[in-house]
């Protein structure tokens, strides 16, 4: 799962002005967000959440804003397979920000590793090692 977020001071409040409202849910097709795409998309390329804009987005008073769109992403890596079957791969995932510039949007990783949540395990090959690259 993708947790988004970002500051948008556009969506501030005084909370004492609302019933002392601290943060609301937003229909995410009203409002701007990061357009993220997956950098090697095995299909074709479609940013993150595009189809799910049912998911609400959770801001707050300070423009602080939270969206999970728990989207489906296929994607393909090269593997080597010189040293079958005692090989090891190395999948990266990369998101690229789409209409942003690069100085606008800096992508940071909220943990050092990937969540394993829904992970299902494969008769194929077995999933090691799972984290975050860090500086990216």
């Amino acid at each position: 799962m993708i947790d988004m977020r970002w500051i948008d001071p556009r969506l501030t409040w005084n909370p004492a002005d609302y019933g002392n409202a601290i943060y609301t849910n937003l229909e995410m097709k009203k409002i701007w967000k990061p357009d993220l795409i997956i950098a090697h998309p095995f299909d074709s390329i479609t940013a993150v959440g595009f189809d799910h804009y049912h998911y609400p987005l959770l801001v707050y008073f300070d423009g602080y804003a939270v969206w999970s769109p728990g989207d489906v992403m296929t994607t393909t890596c090269n593997i080597n397979v010189a040293y079958y079957p005692f090989d090891t791969q190395t999948c990266t995932l990369t998101f690229i920000h789409w209409g942003s510039l690069k100085s606008q949007i800096v992508l940071t990783a909220v943990t050092e590793e990937v969540s394993t949540k829904f992970f299902v395990d494969n008769g194929e090959w077995n999933l090691i090692k799972h984290m975050q690259r860090k500086g990216s």
